[in-house]
């Protein structure tokens, strides 16, 4: 089985024949991430789900905030990872794979430590957002953000990165 690169964006038929699930697996996921996203008011008791599904959350010393509503890829779950301390508002969507483009893909989302994002952002695939990084409100994300850097709008541009005396 061909593992996905860590930072690399693969072809979503390739990805999907040397990754099958089954038709329970995929469906009890998605019941899951369902029932998570919209039922669930503990934070605790949704990362322990959200865990489940295969999503990779890193809290082991700092803890990480996901509001309720937030969407991630019922198909690929596994393909998203959380560091520390990373804050994500309601209704933000994580989308692994792109099918509709012309050329299907798929692609690793990393949110790293301490990382915020807002309201209603769109992260696309074979995104990573760095260290300290602020996404606004609405953002479709669809480049690396580096790290303490602060995006926002529909097609983002950087729009502040401190100097290393303010960091």
């Amino acid at each position: 089985m061909e593992k996905l690169p860590e930072d690399m964006i693969m072809d979503y038929s390739t990805y999907v024949n040397n990754h099958k699930k089954s038709r329970t697996k995929s469906a009890f996921i998605k019941i899951i991430l369902f029932i998570t996203s919209y039922f669930i008011f503990s934070n605790g008791l949704r990362k322990i789900l959200y865990r489940l599904s295969g999503i990779r959350l890193n809290d082991k010393h700092k803890e990480i905030y996901v509001a309720r509503e937030v969407l991630f890829d019922d198909n690929f779950p596994e393909l998203i990872s959380i560091d520390e301390g990373v804050a994500i508002a309601w209704r933000v969507v994580f989308l692994c794979h792109n099918t509709l483009a012309t050329k299907k893909i798929v692609g690793r989302i990393k949110v790293k430590e301490k990382a915020m994002i807002g309201v209603g952002a769109i992260i696309m695939p074979g995104v990573t957002i760095g260290s300290y990084a602020t996404v606004g409100a609405g953002t479709v994300v669809t480049k690396d953000v580096p790290d303490y850097a602060v995006i926002r709008g529909g097609s983002p541009a950087i729009i502040q990165i401190p100097s290393s005396d303010e960091k």
